[in-house]
């Protein structure tokens, strides 16, 4: 083996080194010890779908007041998503209300990443009945 053959070896050893220490600060490191600086995404506005179109609709009021107050209760969950509604549909025995996924980016050393989040809402499914909350897409 010649030196130069041993240089561009030892060379290109050195430059695949650094680029895997750079994704692992980036992709690895950020998130897990980085500070969320901004958010990717804004609050969206909120959509509503009933089943019978009204001027005024006071249950679909009361309904995302009962909705915003679950989620405030709710531990750290202002953290993960947007605390306004950005759905509310009507079913015939329920109604299904969403809160929208926050989009983080994170800073460490001078770099940031965006980590998409695995679920793009959280939903809460509301009884006509009785009014009893539970979370997830119960409601069909």
């Amino acid at each position: 083996m010649t030196s130069k053959t041993r240089r561009f070896l030892l060379t290109t050893l050195i430059a695949l080194v650094t680029a895997a220490a750079g994704w692992f600060c980036w992709v690895v490191l950020t998130p897990t010890f980085g500070t969320v600086v901004r958010y990717q995404n804004q609050q969206p506005s909120l959509q509503v779908s009933l089943l019978h179109h009204r001027e005024t609709n006071e249950d679909a009021e009361d309904m995302l007041q009962l909705a915003k107050l679950h989620f405030d209760n709710a531990r750290n969950l202002e953290q993960l998503y947007w605390r306004e509604p950005s759905l509310i549909e009507e079913h015939s025995n329920c109604w299904l209300v969403a809160f929208t996924r926050k989009v983080p980016v994170y800073r460490f050393l001078g770099l940031e990443e965006v980590v998409q989040p695995t679920d793009e809402a959280m939903f809460l499914s509301i009884t006509k009945s009785n009014c009893t909350v539970r979370f997830g897409k119960w409601c069909r």
